[in-house]
């Protein structure tokens, strides 16, 4: 019985990584494809800066929330509370890193190259939108494996793969039907929408699980596009005034901070109160 769970665990944790790397690494293949070599390096750029959060938020998801989950599924826990308790300040932390780059994406550019690629902090800002659909489905599928449910992990990268081979090539001819080198813009669009679209699928497959937060997952969208959406016109501002690089990217990351104080301030005033409780009444913080 051991080697049958074992073997039926591991082939779709085989599948799923397959078909995760094929989902990491196809836009490279459909994109070099599509545009010309000088774009796909700004593209490059772009992938680089906006998958800094993603990247480390995911390793995150993976090597600490799920033997977290794992541990309270094994004790028969409250796994939608402790689910709900531990994602709630980590999407926090996500939205804050993901709307900054939405305000500040040329300006990262900038900071980081020299000005022939100033092209690239658009793609930043778009592809900074992917990344936290990205974020928000590991979390998902960092539960559906405590939940012995690789499946869904599966049919999520499963579904990008097929999103990206229908929405990158059909961003790309609608753009160029547009206007002439508008297709790049289109591309990467399509990109940004195919983590999506693995994201409605791991929330379905954690329907069953009782876990999914929809609501307060758009709640927490608006906000990304709310203070990402007002910190790239303030960026605008500041570029078109002509501050100093350092300072604007200073200045970006105090107003991102600044329009997420009402979702992170009572969170940790909860937090410190529940310590000082615990502390006060002779239990280990």
């Amino acid at each position: 019985p051991a080697a049958q769970t074992l073997v039926r665990f591991g082939r779709w944790i085989f599948v799923s990584t397959l078909l995760t790397f094929l989902a990491g690494q196809a836009d490279r293949l459909v994109f070099g494809r599509l545009v010309p070599l000088d774009r796909l390096g700004v593209y490059y750029i772009g992938v680089v800066i906006a998958t800094i959060p993603s990247e480390a938020l995911s390793r995150l998801s993976m090597q600490v929330i799920f033997p977290v989950y794992s541990r309270i599924r094994e004790r028969d826990g409250d796994f939608r509370a402790v689910f709900e308790s531990i994602r709630t300040p980590l999407m926090i932390l996500a939205a804050w890193a993901f709307a900054g780059l939405v305000a500040g994406g040329p300006t990262a550019v900038d900071l980081l190259y020299d000005d022939r690629y100033q092209e690239a902090g658009w793609a930043v800002q778009l592809l900074s939108a992917g990344g936290w659909m990205l974020v928000l489905g590991n979390t998902y599928g960092a539960a559906l494996l405590a939940a012995d449910m690789p499946r869904g992990v599966a049919a999520g990268s499963f579904a990008k793969v097929v999103a990206m081979a229908v929405l990158i090539p059909l961003g790309f001819y609608v753009g160029e039907a547009q206007q002439a080198g508008l297709g790049f813009f289109g591309a990467v669009l399509g990109y940004a929408a195919s983590e999506a679209v693995r994201y409605v699928v791991c929330t379905a497959a954690c329907r069953s699980l009782g876990v999914v937060g929809v609501r307060n997952d758009l709640r927490l969208t608006l906000v990304v596009v709310v203070v990402g959406g007002l910190g790239a016109v303030f960026e605008w501002w500041l570029r078109s005034v002509g501050v100093h690089v350092v300072l604007r990217a200073a200045l970006i990351a105090l107003v991102v901070s600044l329009g997420f104080v009402p979702l992170g301030g009572p969170l940790v005033r909860e937090r410190l109160a529940r310590r000082r409780a615990r502390r006060a009444g002779g239990a280990p913080a």
